[in-house]
């Protein structure tokens, strides 16, 4: 009776670290899960030595996810996704983006988007940004 309890016990321990790796062998836990890239607008600066592109980053199925990011790069420099990226959001798509002059770049976008990452500085260009109310149409009413 006792070594029947036991092996059951056995069993059930075996049936469970199975059950276990074969869930976690279907987890992507890193960054390099497929998704998609779309570039939303590129703003050279006036001397035309900098480019400010905004890109959108989508992917994750049902349940997926949109993120608009901003990269500042040399103009001789290609485009590379996830390369240095200085502001990155969720929940909006809506953004403004406006060279003051050379060294200074000045981004407006919703307040009521999540902000996953937000630099001030990228080089010796200096990026202001500016947080503007909601779209009337996207307010829940109370």
């Amino acid at each position: 009776m006792k070594s029947e309890f036991r092996l059951r016990n056995i069993c059930f321990i075996a049936m469970l670290l199975l059950g276990s790796l074969t869930l976690a062998s279907c987890l992507d836990l890193s960054d390099n899960s497929p998704h998609d890239v779309s570039i939303d607008k590129e703003i050279a600066s006036p001397d035309g030595k900098s480019v400010a592109t905004f890109y959108i980053i989508f992917g994750g199925g049902a349940a997926g996810y949109v993120n608009t990011r901003l990269q500042i790069r040399p103009k001789n420099q290609p485009f590379k996704e996830n390369e240095k990226y200085v502001f990155d959001m969720s929940h909006s798509d809506e953004h403004q983006v406006e060279w003051k002059d050379n060294r200074h770049l000045i981004v407006v976008y919703p307040s009521d988007a999540s902000i996953l990452r937000i630099w001030t500085k990228q080089g010796d260009i200096e990026i202001a940004y500016k947080a503007k109310p909601p779209h009337p149409l996207n307010v829940m009413p109370k």
